[in-house]
């Protein structure tokens, strides 16, 4: 990299910006630790310093593979598998759908990744659906859970193994040129691929599904995770705990995504104070909050309205005249929610409601 012509380089990181990046004002970075395995991680924004170093190994930078607006720049499949007969497989149906080559990358360990660029930001549910399209078999960026879809971003260097992540040709050879390979990648119109995905009806009809999917973390949550809090700390602190554990995530798991969150809060939770948070949730029965408007989770987290499923399918119930309360199969709440449910209803009958 110290070797390329300062206006290539130039242009190399006005590329990798334009087409990787979806968040630029903040880039989760990895630093290895001295004198021991592991890493500490740390939020920066995006600058050309932040790529040089990234490329000489001395960081790694995690994208994201979507912007707070739930939009993505890019898809990606990857492959945890060398045989080569696998990669050619998804290249054949990626040909055999209309998509564009892809930019193929090796990234410093066993496997391969692909990805695809898209001509303007789609939402995070399209380019998903354009993967699964792909393959069924591996896994695709952006994910269900889009709080934890960071990927290593290519041209770095691999912690683990020492070695370089590097652009691949047709024939798996390595390019060296990567700025003229990423400035004649095919961009993907996405209106093209509209057709691969589920109609309108069917979606429609999945609105009548439980509440919240397993495995699929609620879209409000998403964003109170990447943007912190400013307000309501310690209460979106343990709407967090309580989402990751029922979504099967170790207490472990946890602690290092609050500590993570913690970051980009005001004023932020002291060390003792995430773990009376961590502790609330983690103990006792499990408890998922639903989205009634006059539940706790409306109460602390700004809703995303017709961008959230769960609110649409809130909305479908109402004109159809059901029920919309939160259900009794997603549990009891704390004995704090019961007392404040009954002092409400008491409240209701003295007003002759």
């Amino acid at each position: 990299m110290s070797s390329m012509d300062a206006g290539k380089l130039q242009d190399l990181i006005q590329l990798y910006r334009d087409m990787f990046v979806n968040c630029p004002d903040v880039c989760t970075v990895q630093f290895p630790e001295e004198g021991r395995r592991g890493v500490t991680t740390e939020n920066q924004p995006f600058t050309d310093q932040l790529f040089q170093d990234h490329c000489e190994g001395r960081v790694t930078i995690l994208l994201r593979a979507v912007s707070p607006t739930l939009e993505a720049k890019w898809m990606a499949i990857i492959l945890r598998t060398t045989v080569v007969s696998e990669v050619q497989a998804i290249l054949k149906k990626a040909r055999a759908l209309g998509l564009p080559h892809p930019l193929l990358e090796y990234p410093g360990r066993r496997g391969f990744r692909m990805f695809w660029f898209f001509s303007s930001p789609v939402s995070a549910k399209e380019a998903r659906a354009l993967g699964a399209a792909v393959t069924e078999r591996h896994e695709v960026l952006p994910n269900e859970s889009t709080a934890f879809d960071f990927i290593a971003g290519p041209l770095g260097v691999e912690p683990a193994s020492g070695e370089r992540s590097v652009f691949l040709g047709d024939n798996f050879e390595e390019v060296a040129d990567s700025r003229n390979l990423l400035q004649k990648a095919e961009l993907v119109e996405i209106n093209k691929y509209l057709h691969l995905f589920q109609p309108c009806r069917q979606r429609q009809a999945q609105m009548f599904q439980p509440p919240v999917s397993e495995g699929t973390l609620r879209p409000c949550l998403e964003l109170a995770l990447r943007n912190g809090a400013s307000g309501f700390v310690h209460e979106t602190g343990h709407l967090i705990c309580v989402e990751l554990r029922r979504l099967h995530c170790s207490k472990t798991q946890a602690a290092g995504v609050l500590a993570c969150w913690n970051l980009r809060c005001k004023p932020r939770l002291s060390r003792d104070e995430l773990g009376l948070v961590l502790n609330g949730a983690y103990s006792g029965t499990m408890y998922a909050y639903g989205c009634s408007p006059e539940g706790h989770l409306r109460r602390v987290l700004d809703c995303l309205g017709e961008r959230c499923p769960l609110y649409v399918r809130e909305e479908i119930r109402r004109e159809s005249g059901v029920n919309c309360h939160d259900r009794a199969s997603e549990g009891k709440g704390t004995a704090n929610n019961a007392a404040e449910e009954t002092d409400k209803e008491s409240q209701l009958a003295e007003d002759g409601v």
